[in-house]
Protein backbone atom coordinates (compact mmCIF):
# COMPACT_ATOMS: atom_id res chain seq x y z
CA UNK A 1 0.00 0.00 0.00
CA UNK A 2 1.73 3.38 -1.09
CA UNK A 3 0.48 6.42 1.07
CA UNK A 4 0.42 10.01 -0.93
CA UNK A 5 -0.23 13.18 -0.14
CA UNK A 6 -3.01 14.77 -2.06
CA UNK A 7 -4.92 18.79 -1.97
CA UNK A 8 -9.08 18.92 -1.56
CA UNK A 9 -10.58 22.12 -1.30
CA UNK A 10 -12.01 22.64 1.79
CA UNK A 11 -14.53 25.29 2.78
CA UNK A 12 -14.55 27.03 6.05
CA UNK A 13 -17.72 27.72 8.08
CA UNK A 14 -18.74 27.53 11.79
CA UNK A 15 -15.26 27.11 12.99
CA UNK A 16 -14.91 23.72 10.94
CA UNK A 17 -13.77 22.49 7.68
CA UNK A 18 -16.17 21.19 5.01
CA UNK A 19 -15.78 18.95 2.07
CA UNK A 20 -19.04 20.23 0.25
CA UNK A 21 -20.14 23.88 0.01
CA UNK A 22 -23.87 22.84 0.86
CA UNK A 23 -22.61 21.70 4.35
CA UNK A 24 -20.39 24.64 4.93
CA UNK A 25 -23.48 26.42 4.04
CA UNK A 26 -26.18 24.85 6.51
CA UNK A 27 -23.23 24.58 9.18
CA UNK A 28 -23.29 28.22 8.80
CA UNK A 29 -26.82 28.85 8.95
CA UNK A 30 -26.80 26.86 12.07
CA UNK A 31 -24.36 28.26 13.88
CA UNK A 32 -26.16 32.01 13.26
CA UNK A 33 -29.64 30.75 14.15
CA UNK A 34 -28.06 29.95 17.53
CA UNK A 35 -26.33 32.95 17.93
CA UNK A 36 -29.53 34.93 17.50
CA UNK A 37 -30.97 32.70 19.76
CA UNK A 38 -29.69 30.69 21.79
CA UNK A 39 -30.52 27.47 24.04
CA UNK A 40 -32.35 28.09 27.28
CA UNK A 41 -32.86 24.43 28.12
CA UNK A 42 -33.21 24.07 31.65
CA UNK A 43 -31.06 21.48 33.01
CA UNK A 44 -32.80 18.13 34.52
CA UNK A 45 -33.20 17.75 37.57
CA UNK A 46 -33.86 13.61 38.34
CA UNK A 47 -33.92 14.08 42.12
CA UNK A 48 -37.54 16.26 41.77
CA UNK A 49 -38.77 13.82 38.84
CA UNK A 50 -38.02 16.49 36.84
CA UNK A 51 -36.71 15.93 33.17
CA UNK A 52 -36.35 19.61 31.96
CA UNK A 53 -37.81 22.27 29.95
CA UNK A 54 -37.29 22.11 26.11
CA UNK A 55 -36.15 25.63 24.93
CA UNK A 56 -37.56 27.05 21.36
CA UNK A 57 -34.58 25.35 19.77
CA UNK A 58 -35.04 22.11 21.31
CA UNK A 59 -38.71 21.96 21.06
CA UNK A 60 -39.03 22.42 17.33
CA UNK A 61 -39.92 19.37 15.49
CA UNK A 62 -37.64 17.84 12.70
CA UNK A 63 -39.50 19.18 9.85
CA UNK A 64 -39.91 22.55 11.02
CA UNK A 65 -36.11 23.10 11.63
CA UNK A 66 -34.82 21.65 7.99
CA UNK A 67 -37.02 24.45 6.82
CA UNK A 68 -36.18 27.16 8.94
CA UNK A 69 -32.24 26.14 7.94
CA UNK A 70 -33.35 25.87 4.24
CA UNK A 71 -34.68 29.31 4.30
CA UNK A 72 -31.52 30.74 6.47
CA UNK A 73 -29.01 29.03 3.95
CA UNK A 74 -30.83 30.95 1.11
CA UNK A 75 -30.64 34.14 2.67
CA UNK A 76 -27.27 33.61 3.56
CA UNK A 77 -26.23 32.48 -0.61
CA UNK A 78 -28.40 35.49 -1.68
CA UNK A 79 -26.24 38.26 1.00
CA UNK A 80 -22.84 36.56 -0.46
CA UNK A 81 -23.66 36.91 -3.70
CA UNK A 82 -24.95 40.58 -3.10
CA UNK A 83 -21.66 41.03 -1.61
CA UNK A 84 -19.69 39.67 -4.63
CA UNK A 85 -18.62 36.68 -2.33
CA UNK A 86 -20.53 33.91 -4.00
CA UNK A 87 -18.59 31.03 -5.87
Amino acid sequence: MMVTEETARVWRAAGRRWFTKQSAERAEAKAWMFAKRPCDCSPPEPEYGDGGVACHVHDLDQAKFKRIVRRVVLRLRRAAEAAGGGE
